[in-house]
C-alpha cells in the first residue's frame, strides 16, 4: 500500500513485515470514513483474540464481522492473524465514500 492510500476492507490480503504492518494499521486507524469496533477481547497468556466489526460505509450491507488472533512477545505484537466473515465482494474503503 502506498503512503496515504486507504486500506481495503478485510479481503484476505497478506501484509508481512513491521513497516508494512505499521503502515497498513496506521492507514486503517487514520481513515475517518470507516469504523473498526471491537466486540470482545479475550487474553490468555501471550495470546489475544479480538472479535470485531468493521464498517466501511453507511449502507446496511457495508460492514463485516471478523476476528484477529494475536501473539504478544515482550509487550509487542509478534504475530497477528485476521479473519473476516463476508458474503460476495467487499469494496475497498476508498470506493465506499464515492472517492
Amino acid at each position: 500500500m502506498r503512503h496515504g492510500e486507504r486500506p481495503a476492507a478485510p479481503s484476505g490480503e497478506r501484509v508481512v513485515g513491521r513497516e508494512a504492518c505499521t503502515e497498513w494499521w496506521t492507514a486503517l486507524v487514520d481513515d475517518s470514513a470507516t469504523q473498526f469496533t471491537p466486540q470482545e477481547v479475550i487474553v490468555a497468556g501471550d495470546r489475544a483474540t479480538i472479535v470485531w466489526t468493521y464498517r466501511f460505509g453507511d449502507g446496511a450491507d457495508q460492514w463485516v464481522h471478523g476476528v484477529n488472533v494475536m501473539r504478544v512477545t515482550d509487550g509487542r505484537i509478534a504475530e497477528a492473524l485476521g479473519f473476516s466473515k463476508t458474503v460476495g465482494e467487499v469494496p475497498p474503503a476508498s470506493e465506499s465514500d464515492g472517492a
